[in-house]
């Protein structure tokens, strides 16, 4: 794909024509101009572009915010070139993740510099990418390779997982088809590197059900069939049809939730679910991440599988009523720092993610000043 291949997909002609003009001034090649979605969605299948130049506003009923969704799902950069100012628009558009916005009236120089660092981003992203693959099957072969129990090991994948997924809780487990009870084993994140473990015992415990209550509680739960995420106005809706999702949800005050099926045989499939307090806190970012590792988790998880303490093939009835807490092994880099808010822990997650790499970091954020009392 030749990323100095650029689609414009605007609905005025002469704004167009002038971005066109811009572009092949600027050493770009333009492979066609949009102004609908229908024609924009046919010119991409076609002309596989680098990168679109995509107006907010179309002719017809669907707008390029629709269309960026597609874009995300192909894996293609975009940025936006617009005049809208309407608030509402303007969220729903960041919410896509584009790689850059000019608006209008916009100047020569402005639109080239808004495709450099979009490319710049980009292609960045993919290297990110892959080196964050390496990273993360490096650490998933250490953790089998460790002398743990399984859900020590377990829960030593989620606190791999968290510096991409962010998580509050984590449930692991079999779909209905597969068992004939509830099998559910959850994690709530109380500290930094510091999980709870939440197995059915501890699950009756807090809520005050009953065995039977659980199991047929899952047993209503349908299958996942693809990895997607679900924010708070869509975990809602999702009810009737995810009692289990919704019931984990209710019990911790949780807001989203991101699902990963993977198929363990062609019977049998295994789920995470990833949850948040925060009520937007996944987005078409975290899919691709999770998708980019659903080959790494699949291995993992068919290799705990085999494993001859695998807590699927049993009932779970133990007589511990509450475990404590795991601690994971390794230093604490953030002792001293007192707080275990969910936002607090995300901020070290960011902070473990760049720490190793010797390069400048850009903190963005609303100003403040610290008050003292």
């Amino acid at each position: 794909m030749n990323r100095k291949n650029i689609l414009i997909v605007e609905d005025e002609f002469i704004i167009a024509d002038v971005l066109r003009e811009i572009l092949q001034n600027g050493g770009y090649d333009v492979c066609g101009i949009a102004d609908t979605f229908a024609e924009a969605l046919e010119l991409v299948e076609q002309q596989k572009p680098g990168l679109v130049v995509l107006d907010i506003y179309l002719k017809g009923k669907k707008t390029g915010i629709d269309l960026a969704h597609v874009l995300s799902e192909k894996n293609i950069p975009f940025i936006y070139i617009s005049a809208n100012s309407n608030q509402k628009v303007l969220e729903a558009a960041k919410k896509t993740n584009p790689y850059g916005f000019v608006v209008k009236p916009f100047r020569e120089k402005d639109v080239l510099i808004a495709l450099d660092i979009a490319l710049y981003r980009y292609e960045n992203n993919l290297e990110n990418g892959l080196r964050q693959n390496a990273v993360f099957q490096k650490k998933i072969s250490q953790i089998l390779e460790m002398v743990l129990g399984w859900e020590d090991k377990v829960m030593l994948l989620g606190q791999a997982v968290q510096p991409y997924i962010p998580f509050e809780y984590m449930s692991v487990g079999l779909t209905p088809a597969a068992i004939h009870h509830f099998n559910q084993l959850g994690f709530l994140r109380v500290g930094f590197e510091e999980y709870q473990v939440i197995g059915p015992k501890e699950l009756m415990v807090i809520t005050r059900l009953k065995m039977g209550d659980l199991t047929a509680m899952q047993a209503r739960q349908a299958p996942i069939k693809i990895a997607t995420w679900y924010n708070e106005p869509e975990l809602n809706e999702l009810r009737s049809d995810a009692p289990f999702i919704n019931f984990i949800a209710n019990t911790y005050d949780l807001k989203s939730c991101l699902v990963l099926p993977i198929s363990i045989r062609h019977d049998i499939q295994f789920e995470f679910h990833f949850f948040s307090r925060r009520p937007d806190a996944y987005n078409a970012d975290h899919l691709m991440m999770i998708n980019r590792f659903q080959s790494l988790l699949g291995s993992f998880i068919k290799a705990m599988m085999a494993d001859g303490s695998n807590p699927f093939g049993t009932s779970f009835i133990d007589n511990t009523m509450v475990k404590p807490a795991i601690q994971a092994p390794g230093p604490n880099f953030f002792e001293g720092i007192i707080g275990s808010s969910h936002l607090l822990l995300n901020v070290f997650d960011q902070i473990i993610q760049v720490a190793p790499h010797n390069s400048s970091v850009l903190i963005l954020g609303e100003s403040g000043r610290a008050r003292r009392r």
